[in-house]
């Protein structure tokens, strides 16, 4: 059942699966890109390029209280964070999006990836049409009902650089050009946006390649750190006064 990926209580309740990967995050703030790509690219573990790079589009959904945001800040171990993604530009009028769910445990976690029917975006981004694509997917009952305290809360893109390494055991990507949208009255208004000048490095890797990743952190030169996007999100757009600050706890 998908409902048991969501709730706090319920994820204590049953066994942690073991297919469990580790993501570790850098906020790389005082590196300019193309230094980072560059030592990426003639770092010892020999990375390949793995995709094309693409636009990444998330929209995060949260309660009233913005419970997701607070439990991210307050390391809750078992926790799980709704967003719809898809990729391409944010105003293409056809969208092929998916719902995930990205599970915490601890220090490790993994992601639930529905796919949604594709979607017409000549109306713009608006929280109406989200909840009729997501009653019209074939799961859409319980996710309708999964969804029915939550509402949109940012819209998050990125430009996504893709790498993996020889053996394919370490993932890893370079986002830029960041850029986080609010929604008012369930739209997401794209002409009001922070750009904050920032490149996210992401590497994944499963639970039995730990010793094989944190050489490739040394090779790096930059440190781990505890970062969201949502969260960067929710709090640059406070900061900014395009939303309400009154939901941090």
């Amino acid at each position: 059942m998908i409902n048991r990926f969501i709730s706090h209580d319920q994820m204590k309740t049953f066994q942690v699966p073991r297919d469990l990967r580790y993501e570790q995050k850098f906020e790389t703030k005082y590196f300019h890109f193309r230094e980072l790509e560059l030592a990426v690219q003639i770092h010892p573990s020999l990375f390949l390029k793995h995709f094309p790079d693409r636009i990444v589009n998330n929209i995060y959904f949260d309660d009233s209280t913005y419970s997701s945001f607070n439990e991210n800040l307050e390391g809750i171990n078992y926790r799980t964070k709704l967003r719809m993604r898809w990729y391409g530009n944010t105003q293409q009028v056809k969208i092929y999006p998916k719902i995930e769910f990205k599970r915490k445990f601890g220090h490790v976690g993994d992601k639930v990836k529905l796919s949604m029917p594709a979607w017409n975006n000549k109306k713009g981004i608006n929280m109406s049409d989200i909840y009729e694509l997501i009653k019209s997917s074939s799961q859409g009952n319980e996710l309708y009902h999964i969804l029915y305290n939550k509402e949109p809360k940012i819209l998050n893109s990125y430009l996504r650089k893709y790498y993996i390494t020889a053996d394919k055991k370490i993932r890893l990507t370079i986002d830029r050009k960041l850029s986080y949208v609010p929604f008012k009255n369930g739209h997401a208004i794209l002409d009001k946006q922070v750009n904050p000048d920032e490149v996210i490095v992401e590497v994944k890797y499963s639970k039995l390649d730990q010793d094989i990743a944190n050489k490739a952190f040394e090779g790096l030169g930059i440190r781990k750190t505890k970062y969201s996007k949502y969260c960067a999100g929710i709090t640059a757009l406070a900061n900014n006064l395009l939303i309400t600050n009154n939901f941090i706890k």
